[in-house]
């Protein structure tokens, strides 16, 4: 399997960034130089003095020519025979020879392990080893031997010498660490996204629900107060003003300035709920990336800049005994006085109105922020949450594989393991378009990390929806062959 770094480097070369070729030719030898010595393969002692004078050298900054001609020199010796053994190919040994290393294997395989090889099978094995050590074979011994290894390997099945070799060798156990560490990052970010989306949608039905109650509130406390109300409380010198920058202001030609507190009660719970409301918005907002513009957003905040909105000063301060009030002419309204009721209510009326409309513009930001999180999570599990758990059910059923393959001897590297992973993509993308396995009652992302998991099952359903549409067969056709 490729390594995160050896696709880095083949990527970074692929389109012309990092180091010039030269220094970047000399450091992929050097891993390469090292993985095949931890792997146990030897090296000739002039490619490993090739390299490692070119290493020397460019850490130093002193390359020459001569040492760039002998470098490339090396490491074409080198990459001849990392592919000669990634294949299992020698050209200085026989086939007989390699078959009689691979009948020692099985033979000590199956001394390990217990195994009961006849006595008829073992003795042409150990005569053809030692007719090949005297330099004495003959054609009858290496037919006697091959039919003798064909049993033993028939005896083993799935067990051979390169699944053997392949179970204990250091390439398997980085592809090993790499599908762990995979996994285990995949399940970090998966367990971390869900815990976020977890909380993101208690917020959201929480705000959902405040929305309901405070829209039944602004109702009964809008029809508390009169028209005769609302034109003394909000008028001043002949001019209706807005009902926010009359809440200090007492009503006039009697209105009403003294209530309840049975009238006081329900207000103070609206006020609440707004300020609930709007808290719960804005936390709902980071989770989008905050698209959405606060409308009450502090003068001098970031947010209030960028989104060009109206600035609501800090609330009034005392300095000296005084606090600083707002006149009812003035432009802007503190926006404590949006937001909570005053101590000494001085004009019901106006802190009703201001209020409810108050809360008209936060449940216009709340709305607006619900709107962009259910399109955002509805995307996410409908396209991309699927294909992630069918990545984390292959990587699932890709350990699992490891597990058994190995403890049996029968593990063999094989380009189908990364096909299988692309096929789990493939799947997860079709599992999110709609979800075939309705009728178990499972939730879709259950159902993607069970199609990763087994995504032939998952194919053989496509096949039979295929022929239910009147296909004879999902698979193509073998073309025929022509009579002899």
């Amino acid at each position: 399997m490729v390594s995160l770094s050896e696709l880095f480097d083949t990527v970074r070369d692929a389109i012309g960034l990092g180091r010039p070729p030269l220094p970047r030719a000399i450091r992929r030898a050097y891993r390469m130089l090292e993985r095949m010595t931890s792997d146990g393969i030897a090296v000739p002692e002039d490619i490993v003095l090739g390299i490692m004078t070119a290493s020397d050298a460019e850490r130093a900054g002193v390359l020459t020519a001569e040492i760039e001609t002998a470098f490339y020199a090396v490491n074409g010796k080198l990459i001849r025979l990392r592919r000669g053994q990634s294949h299992g190919d020698d050209d200085t040994k026989e086939p007989f020879i390699d078959a009689l290393d691979d009948s020692d294997l099985l033979l000590k395989f199956a001394a390990e392990t217990g195994h009961d090889v006849p006595r008829e099978t073992v003795n042409p094995l150990l005569v053809a080893r030692s007719a090949a050590a005297a330099g004495e074979l003959t054609q009858e011994i290496r037919a006697n031997f091959y039919e003798a290894y064909g049993r033993l390997s028939k005896q083993f099945g799935d067990v051979s010498a390169d699944t053997i070799r392949a179970c204990r060798s250091e390439q398997t156990r980085r592809t090993l660490r790499f599908n762990r560490n995979a996994a285990i990052c995949l399940t970090v970010a998966v367990a971390t996204c869900s815990v976020g989306m977890f909380v993101a949608d208690n917020i959201s039905a929480n705000i959902q629900a405040n929305i309901t109650t405070a829209n039944q509130s602004a109702a009964r406390l809008r029809a508390t107060v009169s028209q005769d109300d609302i034109s003394h409380a909000t008028t001043l010198n002949g001019e209706n003003i807005d009902p926010c920058k009359m809440i200090a202001t007492l009503p006039t030609g009697g209105g009403r300035d003294r209530m309840a507190a049975t009238e006081i009660e329900p207000l103070q719970n609206f006020a609440a709920n707004v300020r609930d409301i709007r808290g719960q918005a804005i936390k709902l907002n980071w989770f989008i990336g905050q698209l959405e513009c606060d409308t009450f957003a502090s003068c001098g905040s970031a947010r209030s800049e960028m989104c060009g909105t109206s600035c609501y000063p800090d609330p009034p301060v005392e300095t000296s005994g005084v606090t600083r009030t707002t006149a009812a002419g003035d432009g802007v309204v503190p926006i404590r006085d949006r937001f909570e009721l005053r101590p000494a209510i001085r004009n019901y009326t106006a802190e009703v109105l201001c209020k409810i409309e108050t809360y008209q513009e936060v449940r216009s930001f709340a709305s607006n922020v619900l709107s962009n999180y259910k399109a955002g999570v509805g995307a996410l599990l409908s396209h991309v949450f699927p294909i992630v758990y069918a990545l984390l059910g292959a990587y699932a059923f890709r350990l699992r594989l490891f597990v058994d393959t190995i403890r049996n001897r029968t593990y063999h590297p094989s380009f189908a393991d990364s096909a299988r992973m692309i096929t789990a993509v493939i799947a997860g993308a079709i599992a999110g378009l709609f979800n075939p396995a309705t009728g178990a009652a499972l939730s879709p992302l259950a159902t993607a990390f069970l199609v990763g998991y087994g995504v032939e099952l998952f194919f053989r359903l496509l096949d039979t929806l295929l022929n239910a549409f009147g296909s004879s067969s999902a698979t193509p056709p073998r073309p025929s062959r022509a009579p002899g």
